[in-house]
């Protein structure tokens, strides 16, 4: 013990100092959990290791299961979380299980076997009394993910104004009768959770309110296949114009090629997420914003990352430019951004879009453009929220806000995408929307499996009459590289190409069609079908043989026709119209400003003295297969010289090169295999 009293000052200073360093380096000492975690079969993956906060996640081998609890955390105690099973009791151990699916409690009106338990692989099959039609999948099989393959399967007579909702496996429904207005409620079997709508209205139009109830085990997760297939049907239909197809993956948003959409994207930054999960999950955003971006349509964006306390990283009040999104996404979006304040506050995180969208309706002073505006918001989570408010309070607030009653269903959408088993489905599915033959509450088995979804999304299938998109992915299938690529077959004249540029309208060479009053003689071959001619218009300035009396036996200026189809083009990755300058889907394409001209067009696409193209010539034995071939336009100051190159040729050594190449033509050099049987792309 330290009298102080006979301390001289500098002594007492000098014991104080002592004394504090100690205290100083007993701080400092890390904490640290210990590495045995009672796993006996599971293996063990860390988001920090063994520090305080990191969360332990165990592994199973294929078609297993942790049990009782997927995960522990490490105290500052430096102890990890209890096992403890579904019940609270404290176990000693965590093993892998096998993994099943749930059992049908019922069938109604037919029967089923066998009984269960059904493990992975195991088979059921339905049989329908006598005067029920059967609709679903009659057999089905446990999928490794805990899930049935297939749809429900359900027995109908037909006699209600809503056909039979059916009944999914692990559930019990109250109310047999289905005329409109009529319920049906679902709850499920204990030990099962809820996705979709526990309480369905039959509506007029013949269909069910809300989406279709599933019984899920907590190990029970979504493929990033199936997902990636829900979630690309979903995003699709961002681009549609149609009306909503029959079948069991859906279609959500239908906007107008000029519309405008809003997108929030929300990404998870707690402490139970980890920095190596969490830049997966910026990667997601990156997908989302890249794939989105590059599409004909005005698209704002909102990104916020969230723990403890949100962090706006783009204000969507200033965020129509995708390649500014993009630069913010790679450079603002960090973890360590929540590393001290590191809860789960997902309701924080709502409210940020809350005031986003309260900004924006102020912005857009015209109600009928702002009531015209679809709004998409994508949660990317790995659990339930642990601090703030209620999030499903706030999705109530932001559905209010917009107005979102039955018939503008379509004008908000919320996609709720969690990781691993401890993600609460409960919290996930009230905070996405319910919609019929729709799915917007995904959980993936780790966040890898997440990534490999949303590089599945925003697949080319059916867009609407949106221009210049194209599917590269596949090597081979050049039809899908250039799916705006017409040809043109006629029996008394050489094959030509085209382009798609509308539904109903290809534009070509005007010396293709010699006998233009006849467009039933021309066949039109776009992707896989095959289409008459109803209509050709020539140019009026197009004279082949105007120039024979200067040497120039066919001249090809003013070398365009147009032909209107028999009937409209069905689109698909193999047919897509392209884009043309000097209209608005092209100035979208190009993110020009609104009041851009043709000669801002002109100047974007042709500002560099050398420009690279493509276009397709007709190649092998029979000519029927298609060659990518490159060439350069030579514009400003080449140009010249292009066109005095034409007299190198042994042809036009005596022509006049600018009567040969008139303002309307370009000039290219490259791999030239044209002669007039290809279309520059």
């Amino acid at each position: 013990r330290v009298q102080a009293e006979n301390l001289s000052l500098g002594r007492l200073l000098r014991v104080v100092l002592f004394l504090g360093s100690i205290f100083v380096a007993a701080c400092e000492t890390e904490v640290q959990c210990p590495q045995d975690l009672g796993n006996r079969t599971a293996t063990v993956a860390f988001t920090n290791g063994l520090k305080v906060g990191s969360n332990a996640k165990f592994l199973c081998p294929s078609g297993q299961y942790p049990w009782p609890q997927s995960s522990r955390t490490c105290q500052a105690n430096g102890k990890w979380t209890d096992i403890k099973n579904t019940a609270g009791r404290k176990m000693k151990e965590i093993s892998c299980k096998q993994i099943r699916c749930p059992d049908p409690i019922i069938f109604e009106n037919g029967e089923f076997h066998p009984r269960g338990p059904f493990f992975v692989d195991s088979n059921i099959t339905f049989i329908c009394n006598d005067g029920y039609i059967p609709r679903g999948s009659m057999v089905r099989t446990c999928k490794t993910n805990g899930k049935w393959s297939g749809e429900t399967a359900i027995c109908d007579n037909g006699a209600g104004h809503c056909p039979d909702p059916g009944l999914p496996p692990g559930a019990l429904k109250t109310g047999v009768r289905y005329n409109m207005d009529e319920t049906v409620s679902y709850k499920c079997s204990t030990g099962l959770t809820l996705i979709g709508s526990s309480k369905r209205t039959c509506l007029e139009s013949r269909r069910w309110s809300g989406t279709e109830a599933t019984c899920q085990f907590s190990y029970t997760f979504d493929l990033p296949e199936e997902a990636g297939e829900y979630f690309a049907g979903s995003l699709s239909g961002i681009l549609k114009t149609s009306e909503k197809k029959s079948g069991s993956v859906g279609r959500t948003v239908k906007i107008k090629k000029d519309g405008i959409l809003h997108v929030y994207i929300l990404l998870d930054a707690s402490n139970s997420v980890g920095e190596d999960n969490f830049e997966i999950f910026k990667e997601c955003a990156e997908i989302l914003v890249s794939k989105l971006g590059g599409l004909d349509m005005k698209i704002e964006f909102g990104v916020i990352s969230f723990a403890t306390e949100p962090k706006v990283i783009v204000n969507i009040a200033n965020s129509d430019d995708a390649d500014e999104v993009m630069e913010l996404l790679e450079n603002e979006v960090k973890y360590s951004n929540h590393r001290d304040k590191s809860g789960t506050n997902t309701y924080s995180a709502l409210k940020e879009v809350h005031k986003m969208i309260s900004f924006q309706e102020q912005k857009y002073k015209d109600p009928t453009v702002w009531n015209s505006i679809h709004h998409v918001i994508v949660l990317l989570t790995d659990g339930k929220a642990n601090m703030g408010g209620r999030p499903v309070e706030m999705i109530r607030m932001i559905r209010n806000h917009l107005r979102i009653t039955e018939n503008r269903e379509d004008h908000l959408d919320v996609y709720s995408f969690g990781v691993g088993e401890d993600t609460d489905k409960t919290e996930l599915s009230e905070l996405a929307s319910q919609k019929e033959n729709e799915k917007h509450v995904f959980v993936l088995n780790t966040a890898e499996d997440m990534k490999t979804t949303f590089q599945k999304i925003i697949h080319i299938s059916d867009y609407g009459e949106m221009c210049g998109l194209n599917d590269e992915t596949t090597e081979d299938e050049k039809s899908f590289h250039y799916p705006w690529n017409v040809r043109i077959k006629t029996q008394s004249t050489s094959p030509c190409f085209g382009s798609l540029i509308s539904s109903s309208w290809v534009l070509s060479a005007a010396h293709c069609f010699m006998d233009f009053d006849t467009p039933e003689k021309y066949l039109f071959e776009i992707g896989e079908e095959t289409y008459k001619g109803q209509k050709i218009f020539i140019h009026d300035c197009y004279n082949l043989t105007r120039k024979v009396g200067k040497g120039i036996i066919q001249d090809y200026d003013y070398d365009v026709a147009l032909v209107k189809l028999s009937k409209k083009v069905t689109f698909s990755k193999s047919a897509r119209p392209i884009c043309l300058p000097c209209t608005e889907p092209a100035n979208r394409a190009m993110k020009q400003k609104k009041s851009a001209s043709c000669e801002e067009h002109r100047t974007f696409l042709l500002s560099s003295s050398e420009v690279p193209a493509r276009y397709l010539s007709r190649e092998g034995q029979q000519r029927n297969e298609l060659k990518e071939l490159h060439v350069d336009i030579k514009n400003n100051n080449l140009r010249e010289a292009c066109i005095l190159g034409i007299q190198n040729s042994e042809k036009y050594k005596n022509i006049t090169p600018h009567e040969m190449i008139s303002p309307r033509h370009l000039c290219v050099q490259g791999q030239m295999s044209c002669k007039g049987k290809c279309v520059l792309q």
